[in-house]
């Protein structure tokens, strides 16, 4: 494989979806970040992954919907992301002026992913 854009993925979700992203970034050798709930922290994602992140709180509503907690997840480890964190800014334009090499997933795939309507 040539050189790589990055070396190290953020993956802001969790369960099926999250264990297929970091499988598939495994195989193409590069590192995974999984951010996780105290509830989650034995979940198969996060042993998956090549770092670990807590988020705290054992309810979504204290973890993985704390938008700030996983932007902090992202600037510590790869200043980047995938996932929701479309989601969790509010649009497209506000994850990439996060920074210029975020990764966004389409509004509409998270929507899907989450079953509900993205903003």
């Amino acid at each position: 494989m040539g050189s790589r854009p990055f070396e190290r993925v953020l993956v802001a979700n969790r369960g099926e979806i999250a264990c297929r992203i970091i499988a598939t970034l495994d195989r193409l050798g590069i590192e995974s970040v999984a951010v996780h709930s105290d509830a989650d922290r034995g979940s198969l994602h996060v042993a998956m992954a090549s770092i670990a992140v807590p988020l705290g709180g054992a309810t979504p509503a204290d973890s993985y919907l704390r938008g700030e907690a996983i932007i902090q997840a992202a600037i510590d480890t790869v200043q980047a992301g995938v996932g929701d964190l479309v989601y969790l800014v509010g649009s497209r334009e506000a994850a990439l002026a996060l920074d210029p090499w975020f990764v966004p997933v389409d509004a509409a795939i998270v929507g899907i992913v989450d079953g509900v309507d993205t903003p």
